[in-house]
């Protein structure tokens, strides 16, 4: 499953190969999977530490911009649906994996991956918001809303 996980991040174009010429700092995102075996629809969620310090005792979550709160209250919703007849609902399917990451950024979003152990380790970059991020409720409520 996740091995499935990961190819999907490389199907969609959610993640590359890095190119190692940069001579820029990097930062590399430590994940691990999660299986839980009672969930029927999602056996396996790939958890992404951004908070991992590094040398500097800095992690990226520590020094990413989180953005205000943009998230309304359930109370106004629910009152506000109310007022009318019809309420329409959507589940955006990878929400936050639907914001592109600008490419200047992709390489403080790094992670490490080879499909065998047999395969050389390879450096890669997340192209788009990864949801264990500190900014990544903003960026992706903010998105919908630019959107909308």
């Amino acid at each position: 499953m996740y091995k499935e996980f990961m190819q999907e991040y490389i199907d969609l174009g959610h993640m590359k190969i890095a190119s190692l010429s940069i001579s820029r700092p990097r930062y590399y995102i430590l994940r691990q999977p999660v299986i839980k075996e009672e969930c029927v629809s999602t056996k396996l969620r790939v958890v992404f530490d951004a908070s991992s310090k590094t040398s500097n005792g800095h992690s990226l979550n520590d020094i990413l911009h989180t953005g205000p709160k943009l998230q309304q209250d359930l109370r106004d919703i629910l009152i506000r649906w109310r007022k009318h007849k019809i309420a329409m609902t959507a589940y955006i399917e990878k929400m936050n994996r639907q914001v592109k990451l600008d490419s200047e950024y992709q390489l403080l979003h790094s992670i490490l991956w080879r499909k065998n152990k047999n395969d050389s380790i390879q450096t890669y970059e997340l192209t788009t918001v990864t949801y264990d991020t500190a900014p990544a409720v903003f960026l992706a409520i903010r998105t919908m809303g630019q959107l909308a």
